[in-house]
């Protein structure tokens, strides 16, 4: 039982070292990379499906077996299209010879493949036949479904594009939308800002106003006291005179023309009045 403890608990603890080596903060942001969870980015996915489904078809660039169409650059290979020279003329299995037992490649290289058959699939033994004609079904079903995905591709592509428009037509009524709010908003504070010019002015002018018609009112008291003083001092010297003029002739043992003044008439009646009452 020790034995078999010892085991396990060695186990779980080269288990748990190996854990730590491997659940590195790297690791795990590498794999959420790769995987094209963090960052999200489902294109990654989407490439790793592309290139599975292109290696099954057999594209070269993948290690596929599809194989660009060559035509042979040797003069005696070239000439297995005429009767009784090169190849064909020396060889019963000529077109075993020939590059359209492959798979086709291209629609230059089906075109040529198809071509060949028409023309000489007759002289062809029963397997050759078989197997030209398969491969040609091969390649033509290779193209079909590179047409397709390509097809595919470009109308994700105009789906893409259409969704980049569709997006930049949105930010472009959003930025103008914007504008014309904060247009609308500088028209706002700028009548506000007239609006309160126009109190102000108005203000200005009501207290002008008050300040003028007060100093209209000062200027009038001033003036109506300036000119009572003037009146004054215009009858204080012609009283003046007068008393002048009376003293003069009293002096001179004349009587005085004309009334006597009020406060002499007052005196001389307040004097008569002591007398009597003297009596």
């Amino acid at each position: 039982m020790s034995r078999v403890s010892s085991r396990r608990s060695t186990g779980i603890q080269e288990l748990l070292r190996t854990r730590a080596l491997a659940f590195t903060k790297k690791n795990i942001r590498s794999a959420f990379a790769k995987t094209g969870i963090h960052p999200f980015d489902p294109s990654v996915v989407l490439k790793a499906l592309e290139k599975q489904i292109a290696k099954k078809l057999g594209d070269q660039s993948t290690g596929g077996r599809i194989y660009n169409y060559k035509p042979f650059s040797e003069a005696r290979l070239t000439d297995y299209g005429e009767e009784n020279s090169g190849i064909r003329g020396l060889d019963d299995r000529w077109y075993t010879r020939t590059p359209f037992f492959q798979t086709p490649y291209g629609a230059k290289g089906i075109y040529e493949h198809a071509t060949f058959l028409e023309k000489y699939e007759e002289e062809m033994s029963s397997p050759s036949r078989r197997l030209s004609n398969h491969k040609f079904r091969k390649g033509a079903q290779i193209e079909a479904n590179l047409g397709a995905i390509a097809r595919e591709r470009l109308a994700q592509k105009d789906e893409q594009n259409t969704e980049d428009l569709q997006k930049h037509a949105r930010k472009e009524q959003e930025e103008e939308d914007s504008l014309t709010k904060a247009r609308k908003e500088l028209e706002r504070a700028e009548r506000r800002h007239q609006a309160e010019l126009d109190r102000v002015e108005k203000e200005r002018k009501r207290e002008e106003d008050i300040a003028r018609k007060e100093q209209e009112k000062l200027d009038k008291a001033t003036k109506r006291e300036q000119e009572k003083a003037e009146r004054d001092e215009r009858k204080r010297i012609e009283e003046e005179a007068k008393e002048a003029r009376r003293q003069g002739l009293l002096a001179q043992g004349k009587k005085p023309r004309g009334r006597k003044r009020k406060i002499d008439a007052i005196q001389s009646q307040n004097t008569e009045t002591s007398t009597q009452a003297s009596m």
